[in-house]
């Protein structure tokens, strides 16, 4: 099977209060095969709605996608990707249910 979605490496990086960075989501890899269905759980605050609007491409300001992290859809490297191609993909290809929607 091959993969519809391919994470790996995925880091968020905010900025402190004092220079520093800090990674609320450090280190997330995951792959998600064709017809798969992939149920993302874990405690409150621990990431994940923020992973996955990093790979949708919505990290909130001032939030960035750290280097070094792939998120790879469909053969398509959606990190190194514009906003168009983005745009594309988002809502078209690949959606969010928010979890009080």
């Amino acid at each position: 099977m091959s993969d519809l979605l391919r994470v790996a490496d995925l880091r968020v990086l905010f900025p402190g209060r004092h220079g520093e960075e800090t990674a609320p989501v450090d280190g997330v890899s995951l792959a998600v095969g064709v017809g798969e269905t992939v149920a993302v759980v874990g405690e409150s605050g621990s990431g994940k709605t923020l992973t996955a609007l990093a790979v949708i491409g919505l990290v909130p300001p001032p939030g960035r996608i750290g280097g070094g992290s792939r998120i790879l859809f469909e053969g398509t490297d959606l990190t190194s990707a514009g906003q168009e191609t983005r745009r594309g993909v988002r809502g078209g290809r690949i959606g969010m249910v928010l979890q009080n929607a």
